[in-house]
Formats: C-alpha cells, structure tokens, sequence
C-alpha cells in the first residue's frame, strides 16, 4: 500500500458521506504512511551496511592494480600492452597508457604474432587463454612478469590474469 494507500486512507473519507468516517481513515492513513516511513528507513539501513560491508572486499579482491604496478614497474612507460580474454576499463586506468584489444575469431592467431613482435611490449592474458595457447601452439616464448587471481565483476567470477612480456629475437626479454 505504502505512500499512496496511506494517502489514499487519509484523503478519501473526507469525500464520503459517512459521518466519523473521516477521522478514522485520517487514523489508518497515519499509521499506513508510519509504516511506510518505517520500512524504508530499515531498507536504507540494510542497504548501507551491504554496502559498507561487500564494497570494500569486493575491491579488495579486485587485483588489476597489482598487476597495472607489475607491468608499469618491469616496462617503460611508452610501452604497448595488448590484452587478450579479458578487458577491464580500469587497466587502462592503472597502466596509464591505452590498452590494445585483441579479440574476435583470430584472437589467438594475432596475440601470438603480438608477442612475436620485436621491441618491449605487454600482453595480458587469461591463464585459461595462456594454458590453450601454450597447449596448441607450445612456448608462446615470453616472460611472465606477473600473475594474479582476480574477480570479475563484469561475471561475477574469478579468473587469473598474466602479464607476458615481449622476448627479443636473442631469446631475452626486451
């Protein structure tokens, strides 16, 4: 009923020819929008302590800043990086620098020929992408400069991200 009964209860026995009607309605509306009132300041508390309590260890399992400072401390800042299975609009954040998307039906194809790209550069991949690459392909002839286990808001799930760096043609990282 809420806001709108409590209103209504109040307002409409003033109309009907009904004699006492009009303050007992003016009773039951008071106590409706009382309720009301009631209810929604509990909701308003639940609401505050979920969030209180859950946004602090959600961002806490967050771990893209970890691995942003991994990547930012090992390369230099002019460095591309590229990601590969996973995209999230804060890694571009932390990295400070764009991040390359590589994605649709040849993802695979062109994150290898990335990697094999002369000059320093990052991928980022997903263990679960880096693990199918490594098991069609072999090496994928990189140093892996970080790994983290990381929620995924965006699928509420957790996934592990991997930050492979570029090898030169001697075999040793850029």
């Amino acid at each position: 009923m809420g806001v709108t009964g409590g209103l209504a209860a109040m307002i409409g026995p003033w109309f009907l020819p009904v004699p006492g009607l009009a303050g007992a309605g003016t009773l039951v509306g008071a106590g409706l929008l009382a309720m009301t009132a009631v209810l929604l300041a509990g909701m308003l508390a639940l609401e505050l302590a979920v969030h209180a309590a859950a946004a602090p260890a959600v961002e806490r399992a967050k771990n893209v800043p970890d691995l942003a400072a991994a990547v930012n401390a090992a390369v230099p800042a002019d460095a591309p990086v590229a990601v590969y299975g996973f995209y999230e609009p804060s890694l571009d954040f932390y990295l400070h620098r764009a991040v390359h998307r590589i994605r649709g039906p040849e993802a695979a194809a062109e994150a290898l020929a990335w990697l094999a790209q002369p000059g320093d550069g990052v991928l980022v991949v997903t263990g679960r992408n880096l693990r199918k690459l490594q098991d069609d392909h072999g090496a994928v002839g990189a140093e892996c400069l970080a790994s983290v286990k990381t929620f995924n808001p965006a699928k509420m799930d957790w996934i592990e991200l991997v930050a492979l760096r570029r090898r030169r043609g001697d075999g040793r990282a850029s």
